[in-house]
């Protein structure tokens, strides 16, 4: 990657996988999207993730204010959907490191260069049972993932920063470690540390910060959190986080649901 970069010619660089499918349009309609917003220096799109034989498995539509707040804890953005300009990449030292490079080289280029993602899907993105990072090299890829969150997080929060593992499961949406412990107390701690790391951020100057953005994606990604912890808990343990968390409105909707249940429950017929 580093040597493509090198040899290139060209203020633009786009990048591409073989095994994806870049829609004909794409290059043209990311090149006019550039000329609209001239002052950044990372550009992507949105993608269909396709299956080995190109069946949809899912499309993750987040809005494009987003990004910046969540590139923090995790990598929104497909690595072949990316324009950026090379010398922005030359001077945040290229591809860094062997594993999960793409989220590195994101993160490094969101603290001095403004990035923008084209709400447009343009590529279907192919994932198969043999990718590299499911497979061949996935205990690589993962601890470099968490090398990585556990550097921004500093960024924001000091170098003597620290964090148990399972709320770093949690911040990049893997939940099933926190919720093996079923600890209503854990969950709330964890809710309550996105909260001072949301203010952290909020608080650190960035060409890309945003208030009203940051906060909204911050909203966005502890209403997801607390869904599912708040729906997968055993018994009554989903209220009780609610009511410590305050989340009113949740609560109003979860009892609402565990009675519709329980009603519907009651009058099924027996088989």
């Amino acid at each position: 990657l580093n040597r493509g970069i090198k040899v290139a010619k060209t203020a633009l660089i786009a990048r591409m996988d073989s095994d994806d499918i870049s829609y004909p349009e794409r290059l043209q309609k990311q090149y006019d999207f550039i000329l609209s917003n001239p002052d950044g220096a990372l550009y992507s799109c949105w993608v269909r993730v396709v299956g080995q034989q190109g069946q949809f498995i899912r499309q993750d539509i987040f809005p494009s204010d987003y990004y910046f707040y969540n590139l923090t804890f995790i990598c929104w953005i497909y690595h072949p959907t990316i324009i950026f300009r090379k010398k922005a990449v030359e001077e945040v030292g290229m591809y860094t490191v062997p594993y999960a490079e793409d989220f590195e080289l994101f993160w490094q280029l969101s603290r001095k260069y403004k990035i923008y993602n084209l709400p447009e899907v343009l590529l279907d993105y192919r994932v198969t049972d043999q990718s590299l990072h499911k497979v061949l090299k996935k205990k690589e890829y993962q601890e470099a993932q968490y090398k990585q969150l556990l550097r921004n997080l500093r960024f924001y929060a000091g170098n003597s920063y620290s964090i148990p593992q399972d709320y770093l499961d949690c911040l990049q949406h893997n939940f099933q470690p926190l919720l093996t412990t079923q600890s209503i107390g854990k969950i709330a701690a964890c809710i309550h540390e996105l909260d001072f790391l949301t203010q952290r951020i909020l608080a650190k100057e960035n060409i890309n910060r945003d208030e009203n953005s940051i906060k909204a994606a911050a909203f966005f990604k502890r209403r997801f959190i607390i869904d599912f912890f708040s729906t997968h808990l055993k018994g009554l343990k989903g209220i009780i986080l609610l009511l410590r968390l305050k989340e009113t409105e949740l609560l109003k909707w979860l009892i609402k649901n565990k009675i519709k249940k329980a009603l519907f429950l009651k009058t099924r017929p027996s088989v």
